[in-house]
């Protein structure tokens, strides 16, 4: 009986088999197949960026050339991010078109936040004591924008 079994796995094995064919693809073969175009990326994102600053070296100037004092605006303590977690960008989507590239800027929602604003002289370093507050923008989306790619 366990003959008779395995003889009946086998031959339900061979017409598939003999249906096979290993044969070579070449362009004409091709262009019966259709499929979707694009891919589309999803990712996250959390940044901290330590401090930017702008330093006018000559600072003002007085009634003698050069004799301005230099000054220097700092934001320090920059976060990218969506309250504390990581912003979740999703369906980012590359397409190609007739003649560009299309990338679909994709559903990003979060906040830009700068924790401390500072002026300094340029040639101390700021201190929390000095700050002249903090700075937020909120609910960031790029959701419906595009990038266009193409050749010129």
């Amino acid at each position: 009986m366990k003959k008779l079994v395995i003889l009946a796995a086998i031959l339900m094995l061979v017409p598939g088999m003999a249906l096979a064919d290993m044969g070579l693809l070449n362009e004409s073969s091709l262009n019966d197949v259709t499929g979707q175009v694009g891919i589309t990326i999803d990712q996250s994102l959390k940044a901290t960026i330590g401090a930017v600053e702008w330093t006018d070296a000559d600072g003002f100037e007085t009634t003698t050339p050069g004799g301005g004092n230099t000054g220097a605006l700092e934001l320090s303590v920059i976060t990218i991010d969506n309250g504390g977690n990581a912003i979740s960008m999703t369906g980012l989507t590359i397409d190609a078109d007739d003649a560009s590239l299309v990338i679909g800027l994709p559903a990003m929602t979060g906040d830009i936040s700068v924790g401390n604003i500072y002026l300094t002289d340029g040639s101390t370093a700021a201190t929390t004591s000095s700050s002249l507050g903090s700075l937020t923008i909120s609910d960031l989306n790029m959701s419906g924008s595009k990038v266009v790619v193409m050749p010129h």
